[in-house]
C-alpha cells in the first residue's frame, strides 16, 4: 500500500503541472458519464466519450461502443447597472449534444468517430436595455467532427489522436445609433466559416488500480467570409453610411486545451478521479467584423482573453453490478478580464456541482443521465471599448441523458 501511495505522489508531483479549463464559450457537456464526474474524464475512458475526451484511452476498450446523448442547458444572467437598477436577460436555453464510436479493429488498435459542438454561446438582452449599442442577442455554436485512431504500443500505454473538422456559425443583432422613425437602427449580422485542428491522448496505467493521462486538443481558427449585414429602421439621413445590406468578414479562433488527469480505484466499488485544465484563451484577444467595400462599417473590439486554469475531481461507486452513481466538482477561472466584460460573455469565476448515475439495462445497452448547477459568481467589470459598466451574476440549471451501446 505505501508503495502504491508513492506512485500516486510521483505522478501527482510530474502530471499535475499540466493543466486544462473552461472559461469563454466553451461548454464541458461532450459526455454524461465525464459531466457527472465534474467533466475529470481524461484519465478514465469508460465510454466512446474517450474519442473526445483523451483518444489515447481507446485503444484499451474490450467492446466496440456508440454513445450518444445531450444536455439540456438553462442560464439565468442579471446585470446591475449603477444608474438604471437590475436587468434580466432573456436567455434560450441551450441543448448542445454529442456522438461517438469507438471500434474495436484489434486487441491494440481502435477507430473512432466523435460528432458534438464543445463551443456555444447564446446571450439575448432586451432591445431597448442600456447596452443595446454594444449587443442585443449574440449566437455562437460550433460542430466538430473528429475521426480518430489508437495504438496501445504496451499492454499498460496507448496512444491516439485525430483530426477535427468543425464548423462555426455567428449571429450578432445590436442597435445603431441614429434617430429617425425609429429611436434606433438596427443591424444584424450573419456568418458562417469553418476550421481545422487536431486532438492527441496519452493513456497509461501504472497498476491495476491507478492511471494518469494527458490530451491535448489544438486551437482552431475559424476563416469566415461572405458573412451578410442588413441594417433597418435607418432614416434617409443616414442612408449612405448605412446601406441596407453589405458584406463582411472575420476570424474568430477557439483556444488549445491541455487536460492533465490521475485517476485511482480504491476498491472494486470505488474510483475518483481529479483533474486539471488550460485553455490558451489569449488567442481571443479581439473581435473585428471587416468590411471590405465599406470600411467605415468596420467593428473592432479589444477582448484581451488570458488562459484560464480549472481543476474538476469526481467519483464514482458501483452500488450494483447495474447501477453506478457518480458525483463531480469544479472550479473554472474566468478568462475575461475585469475591463473587456462584455454582456455578450459576462464571464465570471464559477463553481460546478455535478451528479448522476449509469444503469445497465442489459448487457449490450446502458444509459446514463446527469444533473448539475453551476453557480457564477457576481462579478462588477466594464467594457471600456462602449463604456458601459456595471455587475453581472450568473446561474446555470444542467440536465442530461445519454445512451451506449456495446457490440
Amino acid at each position: 500500500m505505501l508503495l502504491k501511495m508513492q506512485k500516486i505522489g510521483l505522478l501527482l508531483m510530474f502530471g499535475l503541472p499540466l493543466y486544462v479549463t473552461a472559461g469563454g464559450f466553451q461548454l464541458n457537456t461532450q459526455g454524461q458519464h465525464a459531466m457527472s464526474m465534474g467533466g475529470a474524464y481524461t484519465a478514465i475512458g469508460k465510454d466512446a466519450s474517450t474519442v473526445f475526451y483523451n483518444p489515447g484511452a481507446m485503444c484499451f476498450a474490450k467492446k466496440s461502443t456508440i454513445t450518444f446523448g445531450g444536455t439540456f442547458i438553462k442560464t439565468k444572467t442579471s446585470y446591475l447597472s449603477a444608474y438604471n437598477g437590475n436587468v434580466e436577460a432573456e436567455n434560450p436555453a441551450l441543448i448542445p449534444f454529442h456522438a461517438y464510436l469507438n471500434y474495436v479493429l484489434t486487441d491494440k488498435i481502435s477507430l473512432g468517430l466523435a460528432i458534438n459542438n464543445p463551443f456555444r454561446s447564446d446571450f439575448k438582452w432586451a432591445d431597448n436595455w442600456e447596452g443595446r449599442y454594444l449587443v442585443q442577442e449574440m449566437k455562437w455554436s460550433t460542430y466538430y467532427i473528429q475521426p480518430s485512431a489508437s495504438y496501445r504500443i504496451r499492454e499498460n500505454f496507448g496512444v491516439g489522436g485525430g483530426v477535427v473538422y468543425a464548423l462555426g456559425k455567428l449571429n450578432l443583432n445590436r442597435a445603431v445609433p441614429v434617430e429617425g422613425s425609429a429611436p434606433y437602427g438596427g443591424e444584424e449580422l450573419k456568418i458562417n466559416g469553418n476550421g481545422l485542428g487536431f486532438n492527441l491522448g496519452f493513456f497509461y496505467k501504472f497498476d491495476e488500480e491507478g492511471t494518469v493521462a494527458v490530451n491535448y486538443r489544438s486551437a482552431v481558427k475559424f476563416s469566415m467570409k461572405d458573412g451578410e449585414a442588413a441594417f433597418s429602421d435607418i432614416p434617409a439621413s443616414f442612408a449612405g453610411v448605412y446601406p441596407s445590406s453589405a458584406k463582411f468578414e472575420t476570424d474568430l479562433q477557439m483556444p488549445s486545451v491541455i487536460s492533465t488527469g490521475f485517476s485511482y480505484k480504491f476498491t472494486d466499488e470505488l474510483i475518483t478521479t481529479l483533474q486539471l485544465d488550460l485553455a490558451t484563451w489569449s488567442c481571443f484577444d479581439s473581435l473585428n467584423f471587416v468590411f471590405p467595400e465599406n470600411p467605415s462599417l468596420d467593428i473592432r473590439t479589444g477582448r484581451l482573453s488570458k488562459n484560464a486554469v480549472s481543476g474538476r475531481v469526481g467519483g464514482q461507486y458501483s452500488f450494483t453490478e447495474n447501477l453506478d452513481v457518480r458525483i463531480g466538482a469544479a472550479y473554472e477561472l474566468a478568462s475575461v478580464p475585469e475591463d473587456h466584460l462584455s454582456p455578450d460573455l459576462p464571464e465570471a469565476d464559477k463553481v460546478v456541482l455535478t451528479t448522476g448515475a449509469g444503469y445497465k439495462f442489459n448487457k449490450m445497452l446502458s444509459g446514463d443521465i446527469t444533473v448539475g448547477l453551476e453557480n457564477y459568481f457576481e462579478r462588477k467589470g466594464s467594457f471600456t471599448d462602449a463604456n458601459l459598466s456595471g455587475s453581472y451574476k450568473s446561474t446555470s440549471m444542467i440536465i442530461g441523458i445519454g445512451l451506449n451501446y456495446e457490440f
